[in-house]
């Protein structure tokens, strides 16, 4: 009897649900209109209207300031949409000009759940000038991927009623089951000026998902099999001038560019694509930002090619709490890990990065829930070339033969209440050359993960488990154990030790959280972490940190409606607390942070951090652990009227130990001007001052002792970056990138550490007295017996650098697009400490440019 009671309740349960969703007939014709944004044709009589949407954010629930309506039909190869955005005003309308994807102005878009799985949605919009913005939604809208670029049409009109919008969206774009006649469906709509966001369907904030509330479009019927072939060669061709260099045959001062290749996408299904690319150009539009990096670990950089971050959720597995991933998409046409030992009188020329010599990527979603990603690419054996004093040119191998595979796969349960995945990543590399034998041969991850929701998806539980496997000669295993993310030879590390005899290591990583998710209210989580001393993914992924077990608590309040001056709120609380795997303390802290935004559309925010004292294994370089001073950090922050003219935003933070040795303070005031609807521009400008008195040098061993030198470190940085857009049309606009950066350094109190884990602070290190370090020549004497033990070298830096891009981008036909590049920098670096913004400004403009001018031009055949 239980049982039936049970049953009978999660049946009435689904009724209620059922019963507050929404359902739009879509119906049938073979009568096409005119996309041009004026839904006058007579083929728009056989759709319906709807409307009555409703406010989701500031106030969810509550009656939206403007009415907007829709209607929908489709043929055999595309849907139709035609929506009118009321507006009392129509002068108001923010018809501001952007790149694809700028989400600027009012907007209005529609998406498509066409797999009906609560989980996966399709997103069409507009602005009303015409600009697209389209992007993918997973995870039940929690995760979006805005590198999305289908080809698809759209109108956009204003007229005294307000404005509209008219869609033609092919079916061959979308991701779906041909047996299905029902798909989710949902439309929203942004009012710029009041940043106001409206849906069809409703949307409780109070559940954590948004996909799965969606309404229903029901009567997809007469849909066949879409096969779809999509070919994009691309030509490109450009010039690179630089500061030639005497005796060097490989820079005299000018190269040619010539490139040719092929991206393409093939429909297996309408559920499943292929997409693949042979010889890809992976030029990006905007270079890395420039950065002076101090510390042992790698500077993490965003992916910006396209044919890795389009529909990257897909292979996406994050773990850790910072930016850990099993797939650090970047590792695949890397700068050449090798760099060859040659004379001071011979000259090399090194590979710019690794040649892709092609890639496959498979990706889509079963009727039955299984959600599948495969990317499969090989990269070129890569040469260096060393021009010797005799004259003839010889070759090193600076980077192997290298395979790389991720499959990622996840399966949707029970309306995706459920979800189980796996991934698993390999990378093989031939190695032939001794001097590569540094690198790993093989390595391969393994990863499962789950995720249970509880009633109604407001409350969660989720966990992921993954193995790694390194491989390769005694060396790179040698190498491996010694990295900064492990230095297994600290000697204070009584639980591991350095073997010189592996040839593979194996390590484990496991993550287990539980919690309450919603998009507003109260939610909260626990989450708890471990990482074995031996866990490696650098292959393929990227990681920082292992060697700990970690817990994480947090709690957060979002304001479900304004209130007051307030019109939209969000506080949260953390704290965290670590120790190794021989149960030793690493760290223990908490931090709170708030964001509001007022009625007068202004935002405010404020960060405050506070970490006790901890223990750091990477600082010493595999020395001893170090225990670091207590800190107290934050940053304090406004922005004006995001929608205006003019907007200002400055942002502040600082960082300082509690003994007062060391601290760190960053400002950085931010102006957007857009006089018209077409143009705008943008200055940033920021200022840090880094004081540091335990900032690493080196280490030396002398007399059968380590001895790990450290410095203070007074270091000034300012990073400005200008930012132009013209849109001249929807299709064609014309961007400016221009940065300059200069970093400064001086290091003084030269100091070695004395007892690393010392109580007292002062205790822990000892500067070096004058008979020992010549502070003239920067060399140390231990013995003091008149002969140089160890030469330290003038650390002192001014680090100079200019980076700008000027891009003219048309998109002539959809999905087909010309470039024309302008690419200039400028770097210097200098043994001088001296920071004089003026004169390293005026300096900066002085140093010899490298430019590149390039035309790109892909064309689309489908």
């Amino acid at each position: 009897m239980k049982i039936i009671y049970i049953t009978l309740l999660i049946f009435l349960l689904n009724i209620t649900i059922l019963a507050n969703a929404k359902n739009y007939p879509i119906v049938f014709s073979n009568i096409s209109p005119q996309i041009d944004g004026l839904i006058t044709e007579d083929a728009w009589n056989i759709a319906e209207w709807s409307g009555n949407f409703s406010q989701f954010e500031p106030n969810a629930g509550a009656n939206p300031s403007e009415q907007t309506e829709f209607k929908i039909f489709h043929d055999e190869n595309f849907i139709y949409v035609a929506i009118r955005c009321f507006d009392n005003n129509p002068s108001l309308i923010a018809k501001r000009m952007s790149r694809r994807d700028g989400w600027e102005g009012d907007i209005v878009g529609i998406a498509f759940d066409s797999y009906y799985d609560k989980s996966t949605a399709f997103l069409f919009s507009v602005s009303a000038s015409g600009i697209k913005n389209d992007l993918v939604y997973s995870n039940d809208g929690n995760s979006e991927d805005p590198s999305w670029d289908p080809v698809w049409y759209v109108k956009t009109n204003i007229d005294s009623l307000g404005w509209t919008a008219e869609m033609k969206i092919p079916l061959n774009q979308l991701r779906y089951n041909e047996t299905s006649t029902t798909w989710g469906l949902n439309l929203i709509r942004v009012i710029y000026r009041y940043n106001e966001t409206s849906t069809w369907q409703s949307i409780d904030p109070n559940k954590s998902g948004l996909i799965s509330q969606f309404g229903n479009l029901t009567g997809m019927n007469n849909l066949s099999t879409k096969k779809h072939i999509e070919i994009l060669p691309y030509f490109m061709s450009g010039y690179k001038n630089y500061l030639p260099q005497t005796g060097n045959p490989f820079a005299d001062g000018s190269d040619m560019i010539f490139n040719a290749g092929i991206d393409g996408k093939i429909s297996i299904t309408n559920d499943f694509m292929l997409d693949f690319t042979i010889n890809p150009d992976f030029g990006q539009v905007e270079a890395d930002p420039s950065s002076v990096n101090l510390s042992a670990f790698e500077t993490y950089f965003s992916e910006k090619r396209p044919f890795f971050i389009e529909n990257k959720n897909i292979t996406n597995y994050s773990f850790g709490w910072n930016i850990e991933d099993l797939f650090y998409s970047r590792r695949i046409g890397r700068y050449p890990q090798n760099y060859p030992d040659v004379n001071d009188d011979e000259f090399v020329k090194m590979p710019n990065n690794t040649r892709m010599l092609g890639a496959l990527k498979f990706s889509g979603k079963s009727k039955n829930g299984w959600s599948i990603g495969i990317i499969e690419s090989l990269t070129k054996r890569e040469f260096a070339h060393i021009y010797q004093t005799d004259g003839t040119i010889r070759k090193e191998s600076v980077e192997p033969l290298t395979n790389y595979f991720v499959t990622r796969v996840q399966k949707d349960i029970n309306k995706g209440n459920t979800q189980i995945g796996g991934i698993i990543t390999s990378t093989y590399r031939d190695i032939q050359n001794p001097n590569l034998l540094f690198l790993n041969k093989t390595a391969t991850t393994a990863g499962i993960d789950f995720k249970q929701y509880f009633n109604q998806r407001k409350f969660f539980v989720s966990g992921k488990a993954i193995v790694s496997n390194i491989s390769g000669s005694t060396e790179a295993i040698l190498y491996q154990q010694t990295a900064p993310q492990r230095y297994f030879q600290r000697p204070d590390a009584n639980y591991l030790s350095v073997d010189s005899n592996l040839t593979s290591l194996s390590g484990s990583y496991a993550f287990f959280t539980f919690g309450k998710e919603g998009i507003k209210g109260v939610r909260y989580s626990a989450s708890f972490y471990y990482a074995s001393p031996s866990f490696e993914v650098n292959d393929m992924g990227y990681l920082r940190n292992v060697d700990y077990l970690t817990d994480i608590f947090w709690i957060g309040y979002t304001l479900p409606e304004s209130k007051g001056i307030i019109n939209q709120f969000n506080i949260n609380f953390a704290q965290w607390a670590a120790v190794d795997n021989g149960f030793g303390y690493k760290f223990f802290g908490y931090n709170a942070n708030s964001w509001m935004q007022f009625k007068n559309l202004w935002s405010f925010w404020w960060y405050f951090e506070n970490n006790f004292e901890s223990n750091s294994y990477e600082y010493l370089r595999g020395g001893p652990e170090l225990k670091m001073p207590a800190t107290l950090q934050g940053n304090i922050g406004f922005s004006t009227k995001s929608s205006s003219k003019l907007v200002f935003e400055l942002g502040s933070s600082f960082k300082k130990d509690l003994n007062n040795h060391s601290q760190y303070i960053w400002i950085s005031p931010e102006i957007t001007y857009r006089p018209i609807d077409i143009f705008s521009v943008n200055l940033d400008f920021s200022y840090s001052k880094n004081y540091n008195n335990l900032q690493y040098i080196d280490q030396v061993n002398f007399d059968n002792q380590t001895s790990y030198i450290l410095a203070s470190i007074n270091q000034n940085t300012i990073n400005f970056t200008f930012r132009m857009d013209l849109n001249i049309t929807p299709d064609l606009t014309l961007q400016y990138y221009g940065s300059p950066f200069i970093s400064s350094a001086l290091f003084s109190d030269y100091k070695h550490i004395t007892n690393s884990t010392a109580d007292n602070y002062n205790n822990r290190f000892q500067i070096y007295p004058n008979n020992i370090l010549d502070y003239n020549n920067y060399t140390l004497d231990f013995n003091q017996d008149g002969i140089v033990d160890y030469d330290i070298g003038l650390q002192d830096f001014n680090f100079r650098q200019f980076r700008s891009n000027l891009v003219l981008r048309w998109e002539y036909i959809p999905g087909s697009t010309l470039f024309v590049v302008w690419s200039h920098e400028q770097t210097d670096f200098l043994n001088i400490s001296e920071f004089n913004l003026a004169n390293d400004i005026i300096n900066l403009f002085t140093i010899y440019p490298t430019d590149v001018f390039l035309i790109k031009l892909q064309h689309r055949f489908s």
